[in-house]
């Protein structure tokens, strides 16, 4: 979870329309490092924390305090206040476009409400026409792992414990690919149950998740918006 020095750092960044690797090359340090400093995985050197300051024309003491005075609120616009949601780079919409992504690629801003949450953009066109290619999604963190039956293609886990997701967009994993989908949960007999994925364009047709393969439910779609 990104700390206030990561956010700093973000800030400061964003101010000069520098990617992550622009500035590790400005620093003379790897993307990965100011990938890490940015997320709160790791913290400035103090050598580190001198380039920074030297780069951004700043102190060293202006980069890792507050830059919030104590009666100063969030602002009211919901993007620009002080919860961060880790944008963690495209998630597909198409079929063959799936790819997942390890570190933040930047940050945007919500409410207390998006504590907790991550976001993707989409990519591609199958979960048109309410999700656009481009269009960042906010989902909060689910990982339920479901496992096929052996004998029906069915689902071992309780009904119980999934039926709510009947209906909802979700982020899954399937057959190791990260994807947008809209879950179609059906019962079938006693407490198992069958899953289809389902995309909100009608050109894609509907994929059952077959006998033995990995399907699991990694996060539920709470709001998506344009991005700016």
């Amino acid at each position: 979870m990104p700390n206030e020095l990561g956010l700093r750092i973000h800030q400061l960044r964003e101010q000069k329309n520098l990617t992550q690797e622009e500035l590790a090359d400005a620093l003379d340090v790897n993307q990965k490092q100011v990938s890490f400093w940015e997320s709160g995985r790791a913290r400035p050197q103090k050598e580190s924390l001198r380039k920074l300051a030297g780069f951004f024309g700043l102190k060293v003491e202006d980069i890792v305090r507050s830059q919030r005075r104590p009666t100063e609120t969030a602002p009211a616009d919901p993007l620009e206040s002080e919860y961060p949601i880790p944008l963690l780079g495209p998630i597909a919409a198409s079929p063959g476009r799936i790819r997942d992504a390890i570190h933040p690629v930047r940050y945007i801003y919500g409410t207390k409400n998006d504590t907790g949450c991550y976001a993707c953009w989409v990519a591609g066109d199958s979960m048109e026409p309410k999700y656009a290619h481009g269009e960042i999604v906010i989902w909060r963190p689910v990982n339920l792992e479901l496992t096929p039956d052996a004998e029906e293609g069915a689902i071992y886990v309780p009904y119980e414990a999934v039926k709510n997701f009947n209906g909802k967009d979700c982020i899954i994993l399937h057959d190791g690919a990260s994807s947008l989908k809209r879950l179609r949960i059906e019962k079938t007999k006693g407490l198992k149950y069958s899953v289809d994925i389902i995309s909100l364009n009608d050109f894609y047709p509907p994929i059952h998740v077959r006998m033995g393969a990995e399907f699991r439910i990694q996060g539920e779609v709470k709001r998506s918006e344009k991005p700016r």
